[in-house]
């Protein structure tokens, strides 16, 4: 997974004017060119680089190619989960750092729930969607 086809490459060091979406079928390398892609960056501007992914398997994977990859500059490159990255900025943006949230009871949630339901019953547009035939018993 670390080396490039000639055309991969030019993509991992091509100079973009904004956010850049890569795509390919499962399999063409689109992992190598973003580990290529933030190699060329960290080398290139001596920042900070983020790989963001959604799962903790992914995140294992870019930090083992990073390493294996990278020199000095894989101590510029750092990975997380969606999740984990969401759990950072509000652990560092909430003054109470994280406290901020209670636990609801299950008698609350059934309120909350109860709730939540009749307003979506009261929507207009209840009655043309699938969930008019729904039975809830809230």
């Amino acid at each position: 997974m670390l080396f490039l086809h000639p055309e991969q490459k030019k993509v991992s060091e091509r100079d973009f004017k904004g956010p850049a979406r890569l795509r390919g079928v499962s399999g063409s390398g689109e992992t190598s060119v973003l580990v290529h892609r933030a190699r060329y960056l960290a080398k290139k501007y001596h920042q900070p680089f983020l790989l963001v992914t959604l799962t903790e398997s992914m995140r294992k994977l870019l930090d083992h190619l990073a390493d294996d990859l990278c020199g000095v500059e894989c101590n510029l490159i750092m990975t997380m989960t969606v999740s984990s990255l969401a759990r950072n900025v509000v652990h560092d943006l909430h003054p109470r750092s994280g406290t901020f949230y209670t636990l609801v009871t299950p008698q609350q949630m059934e309120v909350i729930v109860s709730e939540a339901v009749r307003v979506i019953r009261r929507n207009q547009d209840f009655g043309r969607t699938p969930l008019k035939s729904w039975k809830m018993n809230i």
